[in-house]
């Protein structure tokens, strides 16, 4: 056990900043002596699921509706969008003013459905902004949390229940903005019966 010891002491000494400075001055004083060049640092390459074309496309659909670029080639590409995008999108894009896709969403979200069926082309164009993933992460991160959740200890768990959990799990950040008081309310409220048992919330 003493000897465990005196390794850790010695490990935790060459650990510090003054061990470090000593060992490699010492390695660029040998490599001088022996006019050695330094091996160039490794670049790391992009996954493939992070780059591509994939990526490349979801930029420039984002940047035709952030920038109002519009891109006749990448519109013939989704039979959902059409040539009519190129004059709606400016007249939209001088109504309403955003700095991100959620801006925008909000916006559409807000908007009469009287005025939002005038611009039929951009909500077409955010839509499949918000629908199309960038890359395959996102479907990866789903498999994660689907392993994650169907345990052997939840092997009986019904397709709907799943996909209600697969829902709270993935969405937990708005979930959590959810006020656990309002929707107890609106469940005892719903029936004679259960405000009978549980009274009323204050």
């Amino acid at each position: 056990m003493e000897s465990a010891g005196v390794v850790g002491n010695e490990l935790q000494r060459l650990r510090s900043e003054e061990c470090f400075r000593e060992i490699f001055e010492d390695a660029q004083e040998r490599a001088a002596r022996w006019d050695l060049d330094p091996l160039p640092v490794r670049q790391r390459r992009i996954p493939a699921r992070y780059g591509g074309d994939d990526l490349d496309v979801q930029n420039k659909l984002s940047s035709m509706l952030l920038n109002g670029e519009y891109d006749a080639d990448l519109v013939s590409r989704y039979p959902e969008l059409s040539s009519k995008l190129e004059l709606s999108l400016p007249f939209f894009r001088g109504q309403f003013q955003s700095s991100s896709v959620e801006g925008y969403r909000q916006i559409f979200k807000a908007m009469n459905p009287s005025v939002r069926a005038m611009f039929g082309e951009v909500e077409a164009l955010l839509r499949l902004l918000l629908v199309s993933p960038a890359s395959s992460t996102e479907a990866e991160r789903s498999f994660s949390a689907l392993r994650r959740l169907k345990t052997w200890l939840r092997g009986t768990m019904t397709q709907r229940r799943l996909n209600h959990v697969m829902v709270c799990h993935i969405h937990r950040e708005r979930l959590a903005q959810v006020k656990l008081e309002e929707i107890a309310e609106q469940f005892v409220v719903s029936s004679d019966d259960r405000r009978r048992i549980f009274g009323r919330f204050q």
